[in-house]
């Protein structure tokens, strides 16, 4: 027969067990870490105006799938800005306009947010003003605020997360004139960094889990 002291000992275990936070299962298709420092750096290109005019830029960019080589010996399936990741880099000049058209040629409807960008309502990329598949929108920057690195990305109502994981976004520069008095790194020098962090499968796509019990990922990029 079991003694008090002997249940209480017990039932003191297990609450503490209990207590205790839970291990998260292994997963069967998560990619081993891979060794760092094994693919060069990758620098996007900066996206080159499809046309001027006196105080205007018009660009012109593509949102589709693709496959790039994020990890040495894969070829991870991506959602891209012209099939490049991140996206190329947009590169403006303060108080000169920019137009920017979204052309999206895949499957999903997405929208794109400047991110930083002061810019009219209707450019903005508000969650619900949506580029249905097959369809492109002209999206207008003033690029009237200072210098500054922001980014762009997709902005979808409740799909944003997954959208941006799957590689739909990038950078955008506004350069000040004003800049060039003062020195700084330009041309080669001039290195954007973006750093992101993903899960990868053994296949070498994306393992994307939307919750916040899993939100960072393994392998630094």
């Amino acid at each position: 027969m079991q003694s008090r002291r002997d249940f209480l000992k017990l039932a003191l275990a297990g609450g503490a067990a209990l207590a205790l936070p839970r291990p998260a299962p292994a997963l069967a298709d998560a990619l081993r870490q891979p060794e760092p420092f094994q693919v060069p750096l990758r620098i996007p290109r900066v996206l080159k105006p499809v046309r001027s005019t006196g105080d205007r830029d018009y660009f012109v960019t593509t949102m589709r799938p693709a496959r790039r080589r994020i990890l040495p010996g894969k070829r991870t399936p991506v959602w891209s800005f012209d099939g490049a990741f991140p996206g190329p880099t947009i590169k403006v000049t303060r108080g000169r306009e920019a137009v920017v058209r979204r052309v999206n040629n895949l499957d999903v409807p997405v929208t794109i947010h400047l991110h930083g960008g002061r810019v009219p309502a209707s450019s903005d990329g508000h969650p619900l003003d949506l580029i249905p598949p097959g369809r492109h929108k002209d999206y207008v920057y003033p690029n009237d605020q200072e210098a500054a690195t922001l980014w762009y990305h997709d902005h979808t109502h409740h799909n944003s997360s997954r959208n941006v994981h799957r590689g739909l976004a990038g950078l955008y520069v506004i350069e000040d004139p004003a800049e060039e008095e003062y020195g700084l790194p330009s041309g080669k020098y001039d290195v954007p960094l973006v750093l992101q962090d993903r899960s990868f499968r053994r296949d070498g796509s994306f393992r994307f889990r939307d919750s916040h019990d899993d939100v960072f990922g393994r392998v630094f990029l």
